[in-house]
C-alpha cells in the first residue's frame, strides 16, 4: 500500500490491533511503501491481480483462501468492486463480510457499461455484505443507496487519525529551516495525491490571486501522483513561488510549520488531510465537498463551494491568514473526544472482527 488517506488509516489501525487476537492479511495489487511497516506489525501481505480483470482477481482470491485461509472476516475497501469481493468471500465460506465506503463518488454514469457496473456493485453489496461502514453520510449514500438508514447493517464510522505525532511537534522555525522555507513567509500548505479529484489546477489559480494580494505567500505541496508534472508545469507558467515536497513521512511537522491549509477537493468521502490539519491547529480553507463529519474543530475550518469565483476563494484565504494562531492543545482535545481519533476506529474494528 502507498500513502493515501485510507491506506494510512489502515496502516495505523494495523499497528494497534492486538496480534494475539487478530491475524491480519492484506490483499494488495502492487508493492507499496507501507508493506514493510505492515509486516513489522505482524500482518501478512499477499499480492493478487487487480480489479481491472475480474476473472484473474477471482482466481487470485481463491488461491489466497486456499493458502492463507480459512478467514473469519473479509473487509473490502474497493467501493463498488467490494460487491464482487464479498461475493467471492461468501462463496469461500467467510461468515463476516464488511464493505467499507471511503468515497462520496456515486458515479455520474446513468447509461452505458459504467452505469451497469455501479448498479451491479450496489446489488452485490446489498446481497453479500453482512455489514457496511461508511466514513460519512455522503459516503453511505454513494455505496449503500439513499435508504441506507433503513438497513441496520450499514453504520457510520469515520476513519480516525493518530494524534500522538501532533502532541510534540518540532518548532515551526526548525521545520521551515529543514525544508528550506523562509522563516517570514506566509506558508500555504496542501497535502494530497496529484489526481484530478484533488483539484490542484484550481488551487494554483487561487494561489496566483493570493500572491497578488499577499506577496509574502509561498505555496507548499506534499504528496505525489500522476498529475504532479502537469501541476508543476502550470505553477512555473504562472511564475508562482511553489515547493513540491513529494510524499513525506513527517506530514504532522509540515502542517505545524504552515500558516494555512487549502483543500479544494472535488469530492471526498471524509477528507483525512483536513482532520490532520486541524490536529496541527492549522486554519483550513476547504471545499464544501468535505463533509461535516471531518470537522471536529469548527473554529478552524471554513468551507466554500467550488462554483465560487477564484477571487472569493483568495479573499477567504487572506482573511484566514489574518486570524490569530489557534490553541493546538484545544484542537487536539476536541479531536480526541470525537470519532476522528484512531482509538475510535480500533474499537469499532475490534468489535466487528472479534464478535
Amino acid at each position: 500500500m502507498n500513502p493515501g488517506g485510507t491506506e494510512t488509516w489502515l496502516a495505523q489501525v494495523a499497528r494497534r490491533l492486538d496480534p494475539a487476537r487478530f491475524e491480519l492479511n492484506f490483499l494488495v495489487h502492487a508493492p507499496g511503501i507501507y508493506d514493510e511497516a505492515l509486516r513489522e506489525a505482524g500482518a501478512v501481505i499477499v499480492r493478487s491481480a487487480g480489479p481491472h480483470n475480474p476473472f484473474a482477481y477471482a482466481m487470485s482470491f481463491a488461491t489466497l483462501v486456499r493458502r492463507h485461509g480459512p478467514y473469519d472476516v473479509v473487509h473490502s475497501h474497493l467501493h463498488h468492486f467490494s460487491g464482487f469481493v464479498l461475493a467471492l468471500a461468501r462463496r469461500a465460506g467467510v461468515s463476516r463480510r464488511l464493505a467499507h465506503s471511503h468515497s462520496s463518488d456515486a458515479g455520474p454514469a446513468r447509461i452505458g457499461w459504467r452505469a451497469g457496473y455501479l448498479r451491479l456493485g450496489r446489488h452485490w453489496i446489498r446481497r453479500h455484505a453482512t455489514m457496511g461502514f461508511a466514513v460519512s453520510e455522503r459516503a453511505a449514500r454513494a455505496l449503500f443507496g439513499g435508504g441506507w438508514r433503513d438497513d441496520p447493517r450499514w453504520k457510520l464510522q469515520p476513519c480516525g487519525i493518530d494524534l500522538a505525532p501532533f502532541r510534540s511537534l518540532p518548532g515551526r522555525a526548525e521545520v521551515r529551516a529543514s525544508l528550506g522555507l523562509p522563516p517570514d513567509a506566509k506558508i500555504i500548505g496542501h497535502v494530497g495525491r496529484f489526481v484530478a479529484v484533488k483539484n490542484h489546477a484550481f488551487l494554483l489559480d487561487v494561489a496566483a490571486e493570493i500572491l497578488r494580494r499577499e506577496p509574502r505567500s509561498l505555496f507548499v505541496f506534499a504528496g505525489d501522483g500522476p498529475l504532479r508534472p502537469q501541476i508543476e508545469a502550470k505553477a512555473r507558467s504562472l511564475a508562482l513561488p511553489c515547493r513540491f515536497l513529494g510524499n513525506r513521512p513527517d506530514v504532522p511537522a509540515f502542517l505545524g510549520a504552515c500558516d494555512l491549509f487549502v483543500f479544494p477537493s472535488k469530492q471526498e468521502g471524509l477528507g483525512l488531510a483536513v482532520v490532520e490539519a486541524q490536529a496541527a491547529g492549522l486554519r483550513c480553507l476547504a471545499s464544501s465537498s468535505v463533509p461535516g463529519e471531518a470537522i471536529a474543530v469548527p473554529g478552524l475550518v471554513d468551507r466554500l463551494p467550488l462554483d465560487l469565483a477564484v477571487p472569493a476563494w483568495a479573499e477567504a484565504a487572506i482573511s484566514a491568514l489574518q486570524h490569530p494562531e489557534f490553541d493546538r492543545d484545544a484542537a487536539l482535545s476536541a479531536i480526541a473526544r470525537s470519532p476522528l481519533a484512531i482509538e475510535s476506529s480500533v474499537r469499532a474494528l475490534e468489535e466487528v472482527y472479534g464478535c
